[in-house]
């Protein structure tokens, strides 16, 4: 059985690969043919209502499906070794293998009834995947992951529902009045909760309870780039009705304090995960200047070198025999160099070195803004957020590679062969796949003039954030430690600018108390008084004067029987 769910791994990550590149030979034809396909299957019309099944194929689903495919092949590969010994593997590529197909769901959907097919999927398979490990943790993870995703679900079923007011749910169709300005509002939301905008981010480090396979694939691009996809297919209204003054500020807040709290975290996989939620508000930041194109291209590029960051991270804590404390490694390029290649790859790509793939997404979106006419308060939060993504990536390379191992003497890095082609397809599209989209993306160059400044700031921000890092640290390993001293900003901090607690005890304490006053009151109380326990007494009670009756009056008999018996000697 295990031999036969080991090559399964290999035979679902090869086919993969296979349509990975027809899906980018379609895309190519499609984006040189001009084409753009959908098709309706209607289901049933009824009462003037249109309810379709609606399939939209054309070059932005193709090549985005594409890339999908492309790291589902290389998190397939690398499970195969990193999930061996799992007793439950047979379900966990299920899982994996439905999570995939609900994001294809998702992106070939031509309205919101078949999205919303994809949309509950995404939601459903990722709470069964988080959970996967059956622990407290994971059970935590996976509650705050669903309950606050459905609150978008809630949210685009209300707008389906509005919908129905015009018999037609495909997203082509475009009206101007106040219905339509409402269901915007709801799916703007939608999207927020999905990618884990503000005030809906704490589910994103929570659902990291997942396995590290399930963490890449879910991080990188299906569950929360959902709502980014989600937003670039309505974007048109989206930028009509003016909402994208409150979206721009939601992304900036969100970026700073993604930024920052990565920095004063330690555990390795959060610090990723709070990555990815930086580099989604990158997305949402240029979505609300109006920039669908560069949303679509930093998606694109952000998907590869996160799963690659994600996959070396696994592999590095599974070296660590799944210690995630950034404080107890060290000494990882000595030990393995091609993973400490990789994830550097990866690292150095997050944060904009020139001619890497995040580089040419990054900077368009930088250049596009200084384009622009933005007051200096927004110009200085973009700056700092940017320059706290390259701080917490040298932070990572310091703590895990240059630092010396003095805690944990025992690794066990893997050196397997499906680890290292999953790595090395991964790196080379973190490395190749910038250029390479800019062509396909934009296949006519637009010219950004900018100032010498801004110019230089654009692209010596880099340069600058490293060398601020070191002056930082002061070449040891607490930072910020001066800050960190108070206990309030320790908690601030560590609790994501106390969303995680808003998220989850602050919700919950006063129902709790509400419930145990309640409990206190009437299941330990009344209910027991004249309930169960009530009854169990007064039965007893009753049960035992009926016994003692029962005794007495058999004595009664027993003597009113001596009686009779004397007499009747005594008369014979």
């Amino acid at each position: 059985m295990f031999f036969y769910n080991y090559n399964v791994f290999l035979l679902l990550s090869y086919f993969m690969l296979l349509m990975s590149v027809m899906m980018l030979m379609f895309g190519l034809m499609f984006i040189y043919m001009n084409l753009n396909i959908i098709m309706e299957w209607n289901l049933f019309f009824f009462n003037s209502m249109n309810l379709n099944f609606s399939i939209m194929i054309d070059f932005y689903s193709i090549i985005f499906s594409s890339f999908v495919m492309f790291i589902s092949s290389a998190v397939f590969m690398f499970s195969k070794v990193y999930m061996k010994e799992e007793k439950y593997i047979l379900r966990f590529m299920f899982l994996l293998l439905l999570f995939v197909l609900s994001m294809l769901m998702l992106i070939y959907s031509g309205n919101l009834i078949t999205i919303l097919l994809g949309w509950d999927g995404l939601g459903l398979v990722s709470f069964l995947l988080v959970m996967f490990y059956m622990n407290k943790s994971s059970l935590s993870g996976s509650l705050l992951t669903v309950l606050t995703n459905r609150v978008g679900d809630i949210s685009l079923i209300l707008s389906i529902a509005m919908l129905m007011n015009f018999g037609e749910f495909s997203m082509n169709m475009e009206l101007k009045n106040n219905e339509w300005l409402i269901i915007m509002l709801l799916i703007t939301m939608s999207s927020m909760t999905k990618s884990a905008q503000m005030p809906f981010s704490a589910w994103l480090p929570a659902a990291m309870a997942a396995p590290t396979p399930v963490s890449s694939l879910v991080h990188s691009s299906t569950l929360v780039t959902a709502g980014v996809y989600l937003m670039i297919r309505f974007n048109n209204m989206f930028m009509y009705y003016s909402l994208s003054n409150y979206l721009l500020w939601i992304s900036l807040i969100t970026m700073l304090m993604s930024g920052i709290s990565a920095n004063f975290e330690f555990d390795m996989k959060k610090i990723i995960a709070l990555s990815t939620l930086s580099q989604l508000s990158v997305m949402f930041f240029s979505l609300s200047m109006g920039l669908w194109e560069l949303a679509y291209f930093h998606l694109l590029t952000h998907a590869l070198f996160k799963a690659l960051m994600f996959l070396c991270g696994g592999s590095i804590m599974h070296g660590y025999y799944g210690n995630q404390d950034i404080r107890f490694k060290g000494s990882t390029m000595i030990n393995s160099m091609y993973i400490s290649l990789c994830m550097n790859v990866s690292l150095l790509s997050l944060s904009g070195m020139p001619f890497l793939s995040g580089y040419y997404s990054k900077d368009l979106i930088l250049e596009m803004f200084f384009f622009n006419n933005m007051n200096l308060l927004i110009m200085i939060m973009l700056l700092i957020s940017t320059i706290m993504t390259v701080c917490y990536s040298f932070r990572l390379v310091l703590y895990v590679f240059l630092n010396i191992n003095s805690y944990n003497s025992c690794q066990n890095l893997y050196n397997y062969k499906e680890i290292k082609i999953s790595l090395f397809m991964l790196m080379i599209g973190s490395m190749f796949s910038g250029n390479m989209l800019s062509w396909f993306i934009f296949p006519n160059p637009h010219m950004i003039i900018l100032s010498m400044e801004f110019k230089l700031v654009v692209f010596s921000i880099f340069f600058f954030s490293i060398i601020m890092m070191m002056f930082i640290m002061n070449y040891n390993m607490n930072l910020f430690m001066v800050v960190m001293k108070t206990n309030l900003m320790k908690i601030f901090i560590s609790q994501m600018w106390l969303i995680s607690f808003f998220s989850t005890q602050f919700i919950m304490v006063n129902p709790m108390k509400i419930s145990k006053l309640y409990m206190n009151l009437y299941d330990y109380g009344l209910s027991e008084l004249y309930g169960g326990q009530g009854m169990y007494m007064l039965n007893s009670k009753i049960s035992m004067i009926s016994s003692k009756l029962s005794f007495y009056s058999m004595i009664y008999y027993y003597m009113i029987f001596m009686i009779w018996i004397i007499l009747l000697i005594i008369m014979i």
